[in-house]
């Protein structure tokens, strides 16, 4: 899509927009009651409700329509809906329920039954053309309508029209299905009905929509069948829409434009599935002969690599920057007085250079000779990297799946027949001649084949219901009278529905219809079964048809298990190399079919690294934390020790001094005894001389 393209506008894409009658207040009962069908969603409105009222009620159904107030000068206010959705698919379905009028009342749609058709559709299968009517996209196709659409008083019962023969309907009780089989019953001359799933505008989601058509054999173009309605049976199923009151303000239409020569129609003015990896908006569009065309030069949008290129230069430089301040050495304050150092906290840390060194590592990875040098990223001598946009515009220009690459999980097959899917961290890197992939058993597809050759044109209308593990639920279509095989083949396969799942074909050897699974193994058997008994004159699939299974592939990458799934192996859980590694084998031969080389990219090895630095069992950062709470453990203990010795110590010590201090006691007790003794003590008295003799 790179270069330049011609792109004229013809028409853009709108939405629809009704406007009602006038209203001289908007906050006063209108006396009206009843109900309506908007887009399949019922509305009920009392008697007691005003204008204010009913948008409320309408906005609140979550119809995909916005319902609002005008207010036109002095007591004069009008409502106006507005679809949610652009394009002719989002035409609103507005009509009153049976012989309601609220609508009527309003001044949105006339009375009178409804003959417009709401949703025109027309396509080609080979060489026979329909065109017809679509109805609303209902949740079920097989749930009574009243249930699909909420109406809660009596359901409207009536027979209408088709081409002037009359159907008998009875919303109470009929599907979309029973009412496809009532006018397929009918035999209403080139007429068939059929329900088929569609994407339903308002939702993104998948409908069951009813689709009566006319058909015709080319050149000539089909007209679309006429309706006549009864009791607003067509108009509530959205087949036919009543004529407005007023002219809608915008009508429901697609965006029409011609690129490089080839026409195209969307629902809305943003179109981003006709260039492959771009998308444009519709401005403008021209008039009669005067068509708005420009030039469209499409170029490759580096800015968005860019930008994430940068944000991961960023990222990792912020944790160089981290590891380098923790290593960043801090000279003591004043040595000369013994001041401490102010180094930081992991300064020297064994585990922050390792990790440092890890993730280092990965910068080195190569593919397929390229390096992240030579898309500009550089690394500079304090292991910062650097960031050249230039060189990573010149790498994506010359090989962006090189770029892509050297960032994420590669892998190359030595065989067309095989292809690299995905792989993941735990995928190991390949070396030599890479990963031998060996197939034991082939996968195979479904296929049915018809047990009756359908040799004339059918002579009744035919329904084919497909359904299986590969089918999410039941598809039915219904085959027109006067189909031939080649027909029904083509109708198979044009069928929006069944043409992703399945492919229909010509049996070269028995001329019978062929049908085979899109995809291979056993997760998409499926089975077709027929209201109609095999014969020439009908597909030959007959009520009881069944599929044969398919198998899926078997076999081992590098000699480890694999888990096979429709032609896809997968790694199992456990394997030492290949775990996660997603292979693809197209081929029919058993045997050692060929080798898948892996690398990692520098994402994926950074992921890789990340994942085990932070394991939470084995990680480097765990380890670390483990010891540094191992050796926190081991101090608290000494502490711990050492307190309780200190404490032993303190109650030695005063243990020592209250004896001390019970000896002194005694000491001086017995000091004050001793003197009180010795006070009491007096000199011994002297002695007289002399003799009487």
């Amino acid at each position: 899509t790179i270069g330049s393209h011609t792109l004229t506008v013809n028409q853009l894409a709108q939405s629809q927009k009704l406007i009602s009658g006038d209203f001289t207040s908007n906050t006063s009962a209108l006396s009206l009651s009843g109900s309506f069908t908007l887009n399949g969603k019922t509305v009920t409105i009392a008697s007691t409700d005003a204008l204010s009222d009913v948008i409320t009620k309408i906005n609140g159904a979550n119809a995909g329509v916005t319902a609002s107030i005008v207010n036109v000068g002095p007591s004069d206010y009008k409502l106006t809906l507005a679809a949610n959705s652009s394009g002719s698919a989002g035409a609103i379905s507005a009509s009153d329920n049976g012989t309601g009028t609220v609508l009527n009342s309003l001044g949105l749609v006339t009375s009178g039954p409804a003959a417009a058709i709401r949703q025109s559709i027309s396509y080609a299968r080979g060489t026979t053309t329909f065109t017809g009517a679509g109805s609303l996209g209902l949740t079920s196709g097989s749930a009574a309508i009243s249930t699909e659409l909420g109406l809660t008083t009596t359901p409207p019962a009536g027979t209408f029209q088709i081409n002037g023969v009359g159907v008998a309907v009875n919303l109470a009780v009929d599907s979309l299905d029973t009412i496809a089989s009532k006018i397929n019953n009918a035999n209403i001359a080139g007429v068939t009905a059929q329900v088929v799933a569609v994407t339903d505008q308002y939702g993104n989601v998948s409908k069951q929509q009813l689709q009566i058509v006319n058909s015709t054999v080319s050149p000539t173009v089909a007209a679309a069948p006429t309706f006549t309605d009864s009791n607003n049976i067509l108009a509530n199923l959205g087949i036919t829409q009543g004529a407005y009151t007023n002219a809608p303000v915008t009508v429901a239409q697609d965006a029409k434009f011609n690129l490089d020569g080839v026409n195209f129609t969307r629902s809305t003015n943003t179109v981003g599935d006709v260039l492959s990896g771009a998308s444009f908006t519709l401005i403008t569009a021209g008039t009669g002969s005067s068509p708005s065309t420009t030039n469209l030069s499409i170029t490759q949008n580096t800015d968005t690599t860019s930008k994430a290129i940068q944000s991961f230069v960023t990222a990792f430089n912020a944790v160089q920057d981290f590891v380098n301040g923790q290593n960043a050495f801090t000279p003591a304050i004043g040595a000369s007085t013994g001041t401490a150092t102010a180094s930081p906290p992991l300064f020297g840390d064994t585990t922050l250079a390792g990790i440092q060194s890890q993730l280092n590592a990965t910068l080195g990875v190569q593919y397929s000779g390229s390096t992240l040098e030579d898309i500009g990223i550089t690394t500079g001598a304090n292991g910062d990297l650097a960031f050249d946009p230039t060189k990573l515009t010149t790498a994506l220009a010359a090989n962006p799946t090189t770029v892509q690459d050297l960032f994420s999980t590669g892998g190359v097959s030595s065989k067309p027949t095989t292809q690299f899917i995905s792989a993941t961290t735990k995928t190991a890197a390949s070396s030599g001649g890479g990963f031998a992939v060996n197939v034991t058993t082939a996968a195979t597809d479904s296929t049915l084949l018809a047990s009756v050759t359908q040799t004339g044109a059918s002579t009744a209308p035919e329904q084919l219901t497909f359904s299986g593990i590969g089918i999410a639920s039941p598809i039915t279509i219904t085959i027109p009278t006067g189909s031939t095989l080649q027909n029904t083949v083509n109708q198979i396969n044009g069928d929006g529905d069944l043409n992703t799942l399945l492919s229909a074909s010509i049996d070269s050897v028995t001329g019978a219809l062929r049908v085979t699974s899109s995809k291979y193994g056993s997760g998409h058997n499926f089975q077709i079964i027929s209201n109609t008994a095999a014969s020439s004159t009908s597909s030959g699939l007959g009520p009881s048809s069944a599929s044969s299974s398919g198998t899926d592939i078997q076999g081992t990458l590098n000699g480890e298990v694999a888990v096979g799934s429709g032609q896809t192996l997968t790694g199992a859980v456990g394997n030492k190399n290949t775990e996660g590694l997603v292979v693809k084998y197209t081929g029919t031969s058993t045997g050692t079919v060929s080798n898948i080389t892996v690398s990692h990219g520098v994402a994926d090895a950074l992921n890789a690294a990340i994942n085990q630095i932070l394991d939470p069992t084995s990680g480097a950062i765990v380890g670390a934390t483990n010891t540094l709470n191992s050796q926190i453990t081991d101090t608290e203990k000494q502490i711990t020790d050492a307190n309780t010795q200190v404490d032993s110590y303190v109650a030695y010590l005063t243990q020592m001094f209250s004896d001390m201090e019970t000896r002194v006691s005694q000491i001086q007790s017995q000091g004050n005894a001793f003197n009180a003794i010795a006070g009491n003590l007096t000199a011994p008295p002297s002695s007289s001389s002399g003799s009487g003799h």
